[in-house]
């Protein structure tokens, strides 16, 4: 049975521009469903959400190194005027492995540069995709006549 406490305080989080205001609310919440102790860095300029979405401040006093650091594996979906859309997609991140970006590379970038903790959900995500660059290549029979399809291992052959 999920247990409920007095929430005393809650902060409101918004973009940089704003302030980080607290305000007293009377309510009770699930304490098992809320974790309070994720880490919160106003410096830094990306949001992660869970969708693969990264959102960039770009009023942020980081946000020109954030750029830089996502840039070569996150698409640009929009750029209003505040902030920035990115998206890691599958080919986003194959696109990052084949220049030889390692993969852990990817997430280090996103957790220098992230407001809170990034989800797990990303980082497993992350390592899933960019673990598969590599499995399957394509090359020139010694003849040079053919194409042959190389895979790494059996079962990716099935």
């Amino acid at each position: 049975m999920p247990k409920y406490e007095k929430l005393k305080r809650i902060h409101i989080v918004s973009p940089s521009f704003f302030k980080l205001e607290p305000i007293n609310l009377p309510f009770y919440f699930f304490a098992d469903c809320i974790d309070l102790s994720m880490s919160y860095n106003p410096e830094n300029a990306l949001i992660i959400q869970s969708d693969r979405t990264i959102l960039l401040e770009v009023h942020s006093p980081r946000a020109e190194e954030a750029r830089e650091a996502i840039a070569p594996f996150a698409e640009l979906v929009k750029s209003p005027e505040h902030i920035h859309t990115y998206r890691l997609t599958p080919l986003s991140i194959w696109n990052a492995r084949a220049t030889g970006l390692p993969i852990n590379e990817m997430i280090e970038a996103l957790e220098a540069h992230s407001k809170y903790d990034i989800p797990e959900a990303i980082s497993q995500e992350i390592r899933t995709l960019g673990k598969r660059y590599g499995l399957a290549v394509i090359e020139k029979s010694e003849d040079g006549n053919h194409l042959l399809l190389k895979l790494a291992d059996k079962p990716l052959a099935e």
